[in-house]
């Protein structure tokens, strides 16, 4: 498989699974915490960044060269 088809694969993949890594990410830096309030908040940050990421790679593998 040559890189670029790597590429695509983890930034699909990656997308796909940020909100399930978006909560787990919540939970393991807050989950001894009350997030009452702000727990939507949160998540929704990480979840967006996730996607952002895997938003990238992808864009990587579209743009890398052979």
């Amino acid at each position: 498989m040559s890189n670029k088809k790597i590429f695509f694969v983890l930034g699909f993949i990656l997308v796909l699974l940020s909100v399930p890594l978006g909560r787990f990410t919540l939970n393991l830096f807050y989950g001894n915490q009350n997030l009452t309030s702000e727990f939507g908040y949160m998540l929704q940050g990480f979840i967006n960044s996730y996607i952002a990421s895997g938003i990238l790679i992808y864009g990587l593998g579209y743009v890398k060269k052979q």
